[in-house]
């Protein structure tokens, strides 16, 4: 019976001694992951890891840390969670806001570059600014946080407070609702091109891989973009479509008549429907 009780003494010695040593150890990993630190790498499992820079995935006794790499902008980022084991990996949920605003501005900036900004081309620079912000609504949806977001653009932009924004004014609510209603157009309008044309989807899907791979800036228009918008004018052009469907396709061409007004045909074309 001693024998039995010292061998169970030991056992829970080793069991409070792991307790300890889990908790200790988490809370660690957890100050320095606050702090942007790799949590200790003997206490962690690497469950897996991204050719991005450095993102992964790693569990340790009772819980689960996400890095999450950033890099390939002018605001590289590092963002760490952590959680049970059921946190999932989402780097797209957890994309810092100057990050986004770096991603659109390369994206739909790139040909002005970054130091841009100068005593003669002040309102121009603005401009951009306010567009890119724009964008960024577009493509993320209002942010009730809009303080947190300005600071960060005149940050990003090297901004002073000099410098109306959109984000606080009147103005800026405006530009969101007629994007959003732009948005809300254009998810209309391919449902109509869909309806009349059994090609659409599939030129659309193209095109718009074709896009996530070329710069902004001018340049020709891609052999499927001009059959896209050729789609887009047949279907316009069609007697089969209603006033409803021929107005809201209409919007779609005003929408995108920087892009074929490069090809003689189409502005032609988009030119006849616009003023009809």
């Amino acid at each position: 019976m001693k024998f039995l009780s010292k061998i169970l003494k030991i056992i829970l010695g080793i069991f409070i001694f792991m307790l300890i040593f889990v908790v200790i150890t988490f809370f660690i990993n957890k100050n320095r992951v606050k702090n942007k630190k790799n949590p200790l790498s003997f206490t962690m499992y690497y469950k897996a890891t991204y050719a991005d820079g450095g993102s992964w995935e790693a569990i340790g006794l009772g819980y689960k840390i996400n890095k999450y790499c950033y890099t390939g902008t002018e605001f590289s980022e590092i963002i760490y969670e952590i959680g049970d084991y059921n946190l999932k990996f989402d780097k797209e949920k957890n994309k810092p806001i100057k990050v986004k605003l770096a991603e659109i501005f390369y994206e739909y900036y790139y040909d002005l570059g970054y130091e841009t900004r100068n005593e003669e081309d002040n309102e121009q620079y603005i401009n951009m600014v306010n567009e890119c912000y724009e964008n960024y609504i577009k493509i993320y949806g209002n942010n009730k946080d809009n303080e947190r977001i300005e600071t960060t653009v005149r940050d990003y932009f090297k901004l002073d407070d000099s410098y109306k924004l959109y984000s606080n004014s009147d103005e800026m609510q405006e530009k969101t609702k007629i994007i959003e209603e732009s948005k809300n157009n254009q998810e209309i309008a391919i449902e109509i091109l869909k309806k009349y044309n059994n090609n659409f989807e599939k030129v659309y899907e193209e095109v718009i891989e074709i896009n996530k791979v070329k710069n902004y800036g001018p340049r020709d228009l891609e052999e499927k973009e001009i059959e896209l918008y050729n789609i887009i004018l047949d279907v316009s052009e069609s007697k089969k479509i209603t006033e409803e469907e021929k107005g809201i396709l209409k919007k779609l061409i005003e929408q995108g008549y920087y892009y074929m007004e490069k090809d003689s045909n189409l502005k032609e074309r988009a030119d006849k429907i616009l003023n009809n």
